[in-house]
């Protein structure tokens, strides 16, 4: 397959790409289902990862839709890591526990300093959950979109 241009027209395709997983029904068989009475579609993840391709990677679906959809699952792999990453900032503990050290949730007297929901922060929001949503933001693109699925 060629070059994907991800970065292309202000990261146009890696935009096209949350859109697509956020979908109900892609992202009912990428991620499993919101509730837990609905059916399952009966599609599998490799026709998800091919169908997105074709949707956002339209040339190179028709070189090779399989390598497509393989290359779609790596690059979401990849996001969902990234933003797992950054995520995992929003739910640092309070009193002692810093970024380098191991926590294993056994101290009962430590807290969440603070809760960011999907839209980011709010006007109740800290200014501490504020400025680490904004360097979470600068540092990663695309991390609210994903934060709202």
């Amino acid at each position: 397959l060629p070059d994907i241009p991800w970065n292309k027209n202000e990261h146009l395709p890696m935009w096209k790409l949350i859109v697509e997983i956020s979908t109900k029904a892609n992202y009912k068989v990428l991620f499993g289902k919101k509730n837990q009475h609905e059916n399952t579609s009966g599609e599998t993840k490799a026709s998800v990862y091919k169908h997105i391709g074709a949707v956002i990677l339209p040339e190179c679906y028709k070189i090779d839709p399989t390598a497509t959809g393989d290359h779609i699952k790596s690059k979401l792999e990849l996001l969902t890591k990234i933003y797992k990453k950054h995520a995992a900032k929003l739910q640092m503990m309070g009193e002692g526990v810093h970024e380098d050290q191991d926590h294993d949730g056994g101290d009962s007297d430590e807290f969440c300093r603070f809760y960011i929901g999907a839209n980011g922060p709010d006007a109740n929001s800290s200014e501490e959950a504020k400025n680490l949503w904004d360097q979470i933001k600068n540092n990663f693109l695309f991390f609210p979109d994903l934060h709202q699925i």
